[in-house]
């Protein structure tokens, strides 16, 4: 295996193969939301992001959900299974909504992203939010039951690596490497790119940072690749438990890598 010079794998921690998520690959057709907000008042956030999770919890489109936080930095970590789920969480979920940009927090920005008929069903109604929407270029889920699942602790470690293309030509035999290659990992709940004009997302999440690390080690080569010419590193920040975290910052620093941690509340009642 290539040597990835930036990633430092700590000598004491072990890339295994626990918590195995399914073999099987399915086509990547779920829909995410991601909001950022700033946080003016944590005191004051903190019993409507509860408000939240109450409301999330009761709805069936909804396979995961959940707030990570660093610093003043308050992302939502959201999955439903198409535009309809969205819409009915967004209903669901509007005087909280309300509440939290009227004192605590504002939006800093907003994300939609899913196959491009999924997102045309919510343009018209979320237009006056100016969300940007990125459309799934490639990707599999290894979640077989989105929906209906035992609802348990968000425990999942996501990666959120942006990217602006400077030559699409030369980045897709790329990206389509990286589908491949990932598709063999035990530990990736689901792994897709997303796009809009010339930024590139990769929507990716593992069962552990164990299985963020072995990711990492499968694909180094790649991300080398990627980054000497077809693109460039706008940023990358991981989301998870903070005992995850501490387990991938001495490996992953060298990227510039923003730590965020899960906020007591969080759910996914997804199956693998």
């Amino acid at each position: 295996m290539a040597q990835v010079s930036w990633l430092k794998v700590p000598t004491e921690l072990k890339i295994t193969k626990n918590n195995m998520a399914s073999t099987a690959n399915f086509e990547s057709k779920f829909f995410t939301i991601e909001p950022t907000f700033d946080v003016k008042d944590w005191a004051a956030a903190q019993p409507v992001l509860e408000e939240f999770f109450e409301k999330s919890s009761s709805e069936e489109g909804c396979f995961f959900y959940g707030f990570t936080k660093v610093g003043d930095k308050l992302f939502c970590r959201e999955g439903y299974v198409n535009g309809e789920a969205v819409l009915a969480h967004l209903q669901n979920v509007a005087a909280p909504f309300a509440k939290i940009l009227a004192g605590p927090a504002s939006l800093d920005k907003l994300e939609f992203h899913a196959p491009a008929s999924e997102l045309d069903k919510v343009k018209e109604a979320t237009a006056a939010l100016n969300p940007v929407f990125f459309e799934v270029d490639s990707g599999f889920t290894k979640v077989t039951k989105e929906a209906g699942g035992t609802q348990t602790p968000q425990s999942m470690v996501s990666l959120h690596p942006r990217f602006t293309v400077k030559d699409w030509a030369a980045a897709q035999p790329i990206m389509a490497e990286f589908v491949e290659k990932t598709a063999t990992e035990g530990s990736c709940l689901y792994y897709g790119w997303t796009k809009n004009e010339n930024t590139l997302l990769c929507r990716e999440s593992y069962t552990d940072a164990c299985g963020v690390l072995a990711h990492l080690e499968n694909v180094g080569p790649l991300l080398d690749k990627m980054l000497a010419g077809p693109a460039a590193l706008d940023s990358i920040s991981i989301h998870g438990p903070a005992a995850e975290l501490e387990k991938l910052k001495e490996a992953t620093a060298a990227l510039g890598t923003v730590y965020f941690e899960v906020v007591d509340g969080s759910f996914s009642r997804y199956e693998v």
